[in-house]
């Protein structure tokens, strides 16, 4: 995809705690087709509040691993205090868990550090105006939990592994020693994970969890 060469400068925040990484992205972006490319590097989350405060940024790469503070507090604080950053984060994580925090955070893009330069600059110029750009190993894993979502009508981190499987032989209607023979664990470990599970769909009875279970596809 060949992006279209733009006249007026493009200002870019990079805030990267690898100098490495974070010159090569310069050295890349400055003798891209983005004509007339500013690049001002940060390595630490304080330093990159600051200068998004100071002026105002077309596009902030954003590390999520750096000294003093962290990408995600960065992402938390742009929220907070309302401040547009265009952030597209790039990590080496691919985690639903942290891709989906990012996400929540306000941040417009999701690239894995192993993309090309290619996708680079595409990410760039969509974030640029405000649009969403994520990877495609990003976008896998958001439509795969979009998925589990529907078909289990809870997120994953809502209840754990082990809970999710007890919850299911629940709803096939089996006794606490019978789950725990199933899953060769103690009978008080499965009255533990049931108490848990309780306390947290906030349902008071085993006909309650027999009900949620059916409505939201464990059977």
């Amino acid at each position: 995809m060949q992006i279209q060469s733009m006249q007026s400068e493009l200002k870019i925040l990079m805030a990267e705690n690898h100098k490495m990484f974070r010159k090569g992205i310069k050295l890349m972006l400055e003798f891209s087709q983005f004509k007339n490319t500013k690049v001002i590097e940060v390595d630490n989350g304080i330093d990159a509040l600051a200068a998004l405060k100071q002026q105002r940024f077309d596009v902030t790469l954003l590390d999520l691993n750096m000294p003093k503070m962290d990408g995600m507090t960065l992402l938390r604080k742009l929220k907070s205090e309302n401040i547009d950053a265009n952030v597209l984060v790039l990590s080496s994580h691919c985690e639903n868990n942290m891709i989906r925090q990012t996400l929540d955070n306000g941040a417009l893009g999701y690239l894995l550090k192993d993309s090309g330069p290619e996708e680079l600059f595409k990410a760039i110029d969509t974030v640029r105006k405000g649009q969403k750009y994520y990877s495609n190993e990003v976008t896998q894993l958001i439509l795969g939990a979009r998925e589990k979502k529907q078909d289990n009508g809870i997120y994953d981190e809502v209840l754990t592994v082990r809970e999710i499987q007890i919850l299911k032989l629940i709803v096939k209607d089996m006794s606490n020693e019978q789950i725990a023979d199933t899953l060769n664990i103690s009978k008080r470990t499965v009255e533990g994970h049931r108490r848990n599970i309780r306390t947290k769909l906030k349902i008071k009875t085993t006909t309650g969890l027999l009900k949620f279970g059916l409505e939201n596809g464990f059977l």
